[in-house]
């Protein structure tokens, strides 16, 4: 299987560098590398955005141009990597800027919809064959900033991060519903911001939602989605462990493990997921050299590689051991430096590759690595 990692760099000519992924996990620079836009890259002040989304489906790539607020669907060559921009690309998401600069992207895993955040709103998008976007619908959110945005894999769920609160919508045909009992509060003391959903339910069909937290102690907040989407916490939520300002998490496919990047300590927590959504630290990773300011990350189809955006730097990469250890393998500067906050592989992490149930098995990937003291 062919591999690719995918660096969103928000300079001012907003551009993707593009990388092969080896057996062994380590990237090599695609030739036309980096990929431009066509649109204008900005700085934002808010590290949970999702700037980039990918759909397998129609093996689309998604970027959000924070400069001017538009978006630019690549069509990925499967064999090669390259990108092909969308006809008519890039697209106006019609969004405000708030308090963090920038706007958040998703896409629904039939590769249908793609919907963008900011300022309080919610737009919807048609997604053609070819990636061209047509705007479909407005909704208004209730709180502003929106710190972060995820759809669920199951595609029924859009959790949208408030800084103080998680708002809950259904999705149907891209139409959105607000869950009853929507905003739901917080539960640590820091600002709410990315967040990642569980691709397997539990016997009584619940899935699982974590969000970072912006604080000077790192803290993972961990909810129970029930069939409605209604967030009730996870035992002992929320949870604490060592680094600065964490505001980025990601699963494992099969939702053993849980992955924080801690932007203000260059170092990467690793959780053990309990089939009750409970988590348990397992080790700090990363040091000086290896990774700068870990931000946005992304896994492989596989579940083997974990891949950071290094932001100002570039990207960095490390095999997933047994337990969620950490082995690093290398850490590649990018061409055209920027903000670079987020990553995606491609073919992603895979839903797919999760077929058991949550609190039934608790399968593990080869490797190793050394926890940081």
């Amino acid at each position: 299987m062919v591999s690719f990692v995918y660096v969103n760099n928000q300079s001012s000519s907003n551009s993707v560098a593009a990388y092969k992924a080896s057996a062994a996990g380590t990237l090599t620079q695609l030739s036309g590398s980096p990929f431009l836009t066509g649109g204008v890259g900005a700085s934002e002040t808010c590290y949970g955005l999702s700037r980039m989304a990918v759909s397998p489906v129609n093996n689309l790539l998604f970027i959000a141009n924070t400069g001017d607020k538009t978006i630019t669907p690549f069509q990925i060559n499967t064999t090669t990597g390259a990108l092909t921009k969308a006809p008519g690309a890039p697209f106006a998401s019609g969004l405000t800027a708030d308090t963090c600069q920038g706007f958040s992207i998703a896409v629904t895993p039939d590769g249908q919809f793609l919907m963008a955040a900011s300022n309080g709103q919610i737009r919807t998008f048609t997604v053609a064959a070819t990636g061209a976007l047509t705007f479909l619908s407005s909704t208004t959110n209730c709180c502003s900033p929106i710190t972060g945005l995820t759809i669920s894999p199951d595609g029924r769920f859009l959790a949208v991060s408030n800084g103080t609160s998680v708002s809950m919508y259904t999705i149907a045909s891209g139409v959105l519903g607000l869950v009853p009992g929507s905003p739901f509060a917080k539960l640590g003391t820091g600002s709410l911001s990315a967040m990642d959903f569980s691709c397997i339910a539990d016997a009584n069909g619940n899935l699982r939602l974590y969000a970072g937290e912006a604080t000077t102690t790192p803290t993972a907040e961990g909810w129970i989605v029930d069939p409605t989407g209604v967030l009730s916490p996870t035992t002992a939520s929320p949870y604490h462990s060592s680094g600065t300002n964490s505001n980025d998490v990601l699963l494992s496919p099969d939702n053993t493990l849980l992955f924080q990047s801690n932007q203000s300590s260059t170092s990467i927590n690793s959780f053990v997921v309990n089939p009750d959504g409970s988590i348990i630290n397992s080790g700090k990773f990363g040091a000086t050299g290896q990774v700068h300011t870990p931000t946005g990350m992304s896994i492989d189809q596989s579940g083997t590689f974990l891949y950071v955006a290094d932001d100002l730097f570039g990207v960095a990469a490390f095999r997933i051991g047994d337990g969620g250890m950490l082995a690093w393998l290398q850490d590649l500067g990018i061409t055209r430096p920027g903000q670079i906050r987020d990553v995606a592989a491609f073919p992603p992490r895979s839903c797919t590759t999760a077929d058991v149930v949550l609190g039934v098995d608790a399968p593990t990937t080869a490797g190793g690595g050394v926890p940081i003291p």
